[in-house]
């Protein structure tokens, strides 16, 4: 019969996630679920033989970093698993390393006394002793990289990109969050969403919403929890994604309410972006539209559609528009 004690599993807690987080969420009831200087950690005091080896494993297939730390309970050692994946210049790590009943890593004693007790008189003789030391030191603590490190380098690396980004364009940067769907934040609270998917919806759709007024104000009287993710609160959300948890529910305002076909028969308002022209490439199979270059600009259009700038006659709808070049951008 299996015994179940306490166990910790800590991840990242970064935008990226957030789809695998869900699933952990949706999976398992973890009794305790928080999230502290960029590490999300899921504990529950019944976890088999004080292990999520379901969710270690998925992981460990998915490419995640993570510590797993367990109790010392009756005849179990206490017990940290690190994985870390071959990443920012270092080998793959998997490995399980002991810990005392003070949760500290546990040197062997009878390896250590052993290379104590061999004679070093010389300087070769000191230098292996201390070689041999620091690798019995490595075999039996983690010294690699902790979670914390990776997400300062994850979240520099990011700061350095949206840094580039933003001295290149001069302005608020669109970001895809799904296929051929954008977010911008223009303003603090406020975001335009862009659903491109001309596939989707015959016209790209293209909407303001300012989260306050659905925090605040209660926006449409709707329950706001389904725009949640399953969380509970917006504090537990915000709690989970700190810096991003207001995108996050424009973006599924936007979804939920504006971009379906039961929401377009609403009085909300928000802009159709027609096409010119649209074709399907027989080679590909992608659907792509032409739109004036004027329209584009004027509907702050993501520059990631931009496929090819076409100077052809214009048969654009837009009053006034005497800008003759295309955008031709595929939106499938």
């Amino acid at each position: 019969m299996a015994d179940y004690f306490w166990a910790k599993l800590e991840i990242q807690a970064t935008d990226y996630l957030r789809p695998l987080v869900k699933t952990l969420r949706d999976g398992r009831a973890f009794e305790e679920v928080k999230t502290e200087d960029g590490i999300m950690a899921f504990s529950d005091s019944t976890a088999t033989y004080g292990k999520f080896e379901e969710e270690e494993n998925e992981l460990i297939k998915l490419g995640v970093p993570f510590d797993r730390e367990s109790a010392c309970y009756d005849n179990y050692q206490g017990m940290r698993h690190i994985f870390r994946p071959k990443m920012f210049g270092q080998e793959m790590i998997d490995k399980e390393y002991r810990l005392s009943n003070d949760y500290l890593p546990i040197v062997d004693g009878d390896a250590l006394g052993a290379i104590l007790g061999a004679p070093a008189t010389t300087e070769k003789e000191k230098m292996e002793q201390f070689n041999k030391i620091l690798t019995l030191y490595q075999q039996s603590c983690f010294t690699g990289p902790e979670l914390s490190d990776l997400v300062n380098e994850v979240e520099q690396e990011e700061v350095n990109e949206g840094e580039e980004e933003v001295k290149e364009m001069g302005k608020a940067q669109w970001i895809e969050v799904d296929t051929l769907f954008f977010v911008k934040e223009e303003e603090f609270s406020k975001f335009s969403v862009l659903d491109a998917y001309y596939k989707r919806n015959a016209a790209i759709f293209k909407v303001t919403i300012d989260v306050s007024e659905y925090i605040v104000k209660g926006r449409w009287l709707q329950d706001i929890s389904k725009y949640l993710e399953g969380h509970t609160s917006i504090i537990e959300l915000r709690d989970v994604y700190p810096t991003s948890w207001m995108r996050i529910l424009a973006e599924n305002i936007a979804k939920m309410d504006y971009f379906t076909l039961k929401s377009q028969n609403l009085t909300r308002p928000f802009e159709k972006i027609f096409a010119d022209k649209v074709q399907i490439d027989s080679q590909d199979g992608k659907m792509r539209i032409s739109i004036c270059q004027e329209c584009f600009e004027k509907y702050d259009l993501p520059l990631k559609l931009m496929e090819q700038n076409v100077t052809t006659a214009c048969t654009c709808w837009l009053s006034g528009c005497k800008n003759h070049s295309q955008i031709r951008c595929i939106v499938s």
